[in-house]
């Protein structure tokens, strides 16, 4: 299987193996040399359809790196880039939202409850806080 991999100012065709040596030769910690690390390894993953295996485990997608400010795209595609990963993240994080509250109602409708008064709450009520799951009556 022959792919594109793009690195900054080359490009050039790289097969597994390849993208492989390219992994196993970065020894420098230049922050270039980081970076076409990073983007091997990225490059050698999906080859690997990592997202179906993480997705089938249970795992959120993972969302490219994008640039804060680039130069070498006009800007009306710079802004619907930087769009386009903003709601893919807003998106993420509704949805780990959602799954907070999911588990926490789950685990506080099986917890024994051991209560306990809290003390600062200074409202002319009393209230109790569950040392075990957090709820609070």
């Amino acid at each position: 299987m022959i792919i594109l991999f793009k690195d900054f100012n080359f490009t050039k065709y790289m097969m597994a193996e390849e993208l492989w040596n390219t992994i196993l030769s970065i020894r420098h910690k230049t922050p270039i040399d980081v970076i076409q690390l990073e983007t091997a390894m990225m490059e050698y993953l999906k080859q690997l359809e990592t997202e179906k295996h993480h997705k089938a485990a249970g795992y959120s997608a993972q969302h490219p790196r994008f640039l804060y400010a680039s130069t070498s795209l006009p800007p009306k595609k710079e802004l619907k880039h930087l769009t386009t990963h903003y709601w893919a993240r807003y998106k993420q994080v509704q949805r780990l939202d959602r799954l907070i509250k999911e588990r926490r109602e789950a685990i506080q409708k099986v917890c024994t409850h051991d209560w306990e008064k809290d003390w600062s709450d200074r409202g002319h009520r009393s209230h109790y806080e569950c040392k075990l799951c957090g709820k609070y009556r």
